[in-house]
């Protein structure tokens, strides 16, 4: 089983979140994990069809950050790749 973490700028990427994902893997022995980091490829198709969008005030994730949290991840026996 691989789980997929979105990453969002101060929603999903506190520190607290991610050990606290790191140790939820580990107690149901699940060792591949895929972070994807949120990107504002939707936000103009919204916008077409007439729809709000509720994160078009945030940036795509920077990927320095994104190699962080995956050198976190690989650091607790983790298999981690970025989606």
């Amino acid at each position: 089983m691989i789980v997929r973490v979105p990453l969002v700028s101060g929603i999903t990427d506190t520190a607290e979140n991610i050990k606290e994902i790191a140790q939820l893997l580990k107690k149901l022995n699940i060792n591949k994990i895929n972070i994807a980091p949120y990107h504002t490829l939707g936000v103009e198709k919204y916008k077409e069809i007439g729809l709000g969008y509720s994160l078009s005030d945030v940036d795509d994730y920077p990927m320095d950050k994104v190699k962080e949290i995956q050198k976190f991840f690989i650091g607790e026996d983790l298999q981690c790749e970025i989606a």
